[in-house]
């Protein structure tokens, strides 16, 4: 659950407001919706060209929206779980593809590869509706929002080989660079690994794959955990019209998946839309990383700033607007707002009378902005509240204990203790014993402890749009020169 923080200038402490947790979103068998709901396949893989059915472990994909009859979160599809050797697989077809800018693709023509991405493209709006309907399912977007990506997404995809092929002709002659006749042509680079969000799934991740392609480039796609099987969709598109290898699909963990296919060297060019630290990460796996070209969208986070003698009416609406549309899931949405403190207590009063009424429906037609949220991964989906909150409470009441009441093997000993203790095990057995190593335990309790913290929105509860509306932080600053 988010909290809605009024800092007042001058003052350090905090006051956390606690919103309450509205109920689950469902469908039932007298909702027109309840029978669109999708079933995806997506037990398959798409790596060198070819389309297979995947023979190892699988993912159920389960929807925000809960199924009425069940009273269970409603199961939309499967995605496949790559394992390691599956996902270097990927890459190494992806090089084999490029072949050191000798491949099939890169040796092209641009005009051809436009005609390619434009035949894909048109295979893709003959989808169109079953792709809107699986990302209104899966991420919980309107239809209308759900409807727009999609379109946004082509509309995107022919501005740009317009400007391509303008840029193309512009540069299809000699030209004076710095007093020397010169013929300037773009190149690609080699081999992407792009790796696009859950909250915009088609959009951003083609905003990035499309001019790469374009470019005569050959990709790795990683597809998100949550949002993935819109992409599970277009596979027999992108399968059937271009060469083997050029576009490779890896599903599954990022963790599992993504530093393998780095450590291979063979990735050339990184593309991610998420964390720095995540990214930062992913580009120390790569065994020559001032060599990887990357393309990054990190860590967005928008500010609204609330005049003295501002608006309030207008300012509440916008600030709302931009907190709470798409449940406030949006790298440009409103994160901070900042408002002087002769308005504070009135723009406050104001924000909540706005948010507080907002209804949280099944995102199906023209709806309110906010929805159901949607988990950062499909297994944590499942965990219910039950389990959650047992295993916070076997960790408390193991932390709880007292060094004293410990058992040696389980102690925190410093490393210097380690080694005393090795070294007397060692001259008690006349064998050699290395010292154990702390800092990979260190590694595994911080990694722990990331992922608790990354989880807790999740543990309040698998509905928490209410909660979203919120999703800022009132600050009366004492302004200078707002």
């Amino acid at each position: 659950m988010l909290a809605l923080t009024l800092l007042r200038a001058g003052a350090h402490a905090s006051v956390p407001f606690s919103l309450p947790v509205a109920p689950p979103a469902s469908v039932g068998e007298d909702s027109p919706m309840f029978y669109t709901r999708p079933l995806v396949d997506g037990q398959r893989t798409c790596v060198g060209g070819k389309v297979r059915k995947w023979r190892g472990p699988t993912e159920t994909v389960t929807s925000p929206i809960y199924d009425a009859t069940t009273g269970q979160r409603a199961i939309i599809g499967h995605l496949a779980q790559m394992s390691e050797p599956a996902a270097v697989e990927a890459v190494e077809a992806a090089a084999a593809a490029w072949d050191r800018g000798q491949g099939e693709w890169p040796q092209m023509t641009l005009g051809e590869r436009i005609a390619t991405i434009e035949a894909v493209v048109a295979k893709l709006k003959e989808s169109r509706d079953r792709i809107v309907n699986v990302l209104m399912w899966e991420i919980c977007k309107n239809s209308d929002d759900a409807a727009a990506e999609f379109d946004r997404t082509v509309v995107f995809i022919e501005k740009t080989i317009a400007t391509l092929r303008a840029m193309d002709e512009e540069t299809a002659g000699w030209r004076l660079v710095s007093g020397i006749m010169a013929f300037v042509r773009r190149a690609a680079i080699g081999v992407m690994l792009l790796l696009g969000p859950f909250n915009y799934p088609f959009n951003e991740t083609y905003a990035a794959l499309i001019p790469a392609l374009l470019m005569g480039n050959c990709v790795v796609m990683k597809i998100p955990a949550v949002g993935g099987l819109a992409h599970v969709l277009t596979m027999g598109a992108w399968a059937s019209l271009l060469p083997k290898g050029v576009l490779n699909f890896v599903s599954g963990s990022g963790r599992a998946t993504v530093p393998p296919m780095m450590r291979t060297g063979l990735v050339d060019v990184l593309g991610f839309i998420g964390g720095s630290r995540a990214s930062d990460a992913i580009i120390r796996e790569h065994p020559q990383p001032h060599r990887l070209k990357t393309f990054l969208q990190l860590d967005a986070k928008n500010v609204g700033v609330v005049c003295a003698d501002a608006d309030l009416d207008v300012a509440v609406a916008q600030c709302v607007l931009g907190a709470t549309s798409y449940n406030g899931q949006r790298c440009t949405a409103i994160k901070l707002i900042l408002v002087h403190e002769d308005v504070a207590d009135a723009f406050a009063a104001a924000l909540g009378k706005v948010v507080m009424p907002l209804p949280c429906p099944p995102p199906r037609g023209v709806t309110p902005p906010l929805h159901p949220l949607t988990p950062s991964s499909p297994r944590s989906a499942r965990r219910s509240p039950r389990c959650r909150a047992g295993c916070r409470g076997r960790t408390a009441s193991r932390s709880r204990r007292s060094p004293s009441a410990r058992s040696p093997r389980t102690s925190r000993s410093s490393s210097a203790t380690r080694s005393q203790r090795a070294r007397a095990s060692s001259a008690a057995t006349g064998r050699h014993r290395h010292p154990t190593p702390t800092p990979a335990p260190r590694r595994k309790r911080a990694r722990r402890q990331s992922m608790r913290r990354a989880t807790a929105h999740r543990r309040r509860g698998p509905s928490a749009a209410a909660a979203a509306a919120a999703a800022v932080l009132v600050a009366a600053a004492r302004s200078r020169g707002l």
